[in-house]
């Protein structure tokens, strides 16, 4: 199963903003399938441009255009989209939620706040949610991949390992080791950003290529590490702090 990346669109008229968004967008491998600076293209774009799921500055040349560019998208579109803000008043956060928005993505944008934004908005898009401002993210406990035209929820306590494969993140779930996903990033940056931080504990790397999720461990065997479904060689460098990660006497 080759990477399907989902596509964005983002619609920010500040220049340096836009610029970031989108080099953190490619580093986790979203691929942007559009750029607007204002209303006027964006609803140009939005017509001729396939995509996945919209970032939308609220603010354009002092108005709240991104609120109606919201609308839109809901109403016409059936696509999730996430609102860019810097800090909302009481009366903008009230016009922000007529727009029905699956999740907020507050200024200065960082790594894992992108990702983190753009899971939440698939999730509650697909749970008809509407998010709230200062939503907490603290609990997310899945991610999207997209197979096809479809997205796939995987739960992060299913993940049994994760392996680099170029540029790309290999994911492989406990009960499905014979298939497998992606994550549209490097490994490292898997481990850095991706991973909630109520779950980076239960993964450890077992070598340069390799992380998996300790829950599942079974056995160790000198190099070897035993799953249920699944065994991974350990390296030597790595298979002490695996042992003392798994409380090893």
């Amino acid at each position: 199963m080759q990477p399907n990346p989902i596509r964005i669109i983002i619609v920010e008229d500040e220049p340096i903003w836009a610029m970031q968004i989108r080099l953190l967008a490619d580093q986790f491998g979203f691929e942007v399938a559009g750029c607007f600076s204002d209303s006027a293209s964006a609803i140009t774009g939005l017509s001729t441009t396939t995509f996945d799921i919209a970032l939308l500055d609220i603010e354009m040349d002092g108005k709240n255009v991104g609120i109606e560019l919201g609308k839109l998208i809901a109403h016409l579109y059936k696509k999730p989209f996430v609102f860019i803000t810097g800090s909302l008043d009481k009366h903008t956060a009230q016009e922000a939620l007529t727009a029905k928005p699956q999740a907020y993505l507050t200024k200065p944008v960082h790594a894992t706040s992108l990702y983190v934004a753009i899971q939440q908005a698939l999730d509650n898009f697909q749970q008809n949610t509407v998010a709230i401002v200062n939503q907490s993210t603290n609990s997310v406990a899945s991610f999207f991949v997209k197979v096809g035209n479809s997205y796939k929820k995987i739960m992060w306590n299913d993940v049994l390992a994760l392996e680099s494969d170029k540029k790309y993140t290999k994911v492989y779930l406990e009960n499905h080791v014979d298939t497998h996903y992606y994550i549209g990033s490097t490994l490292t940056k898997t481990i850095e950003h991706i991973i909630p931080q109520n779950f980076i504990n239960c993964f450890v790397q077992i070598n340069r290529s390799e992380v998996i999720n300790i829950d599942y461990v079974k056995e160790i065997k000198f190099n070897t590490i035993i799953t249920s479904t699944k065994q991974f060689e350990a390296s030597e460098g790595y298979l002490s702090n695996v042992k003392k990660r798994l409380n090893f006497i």
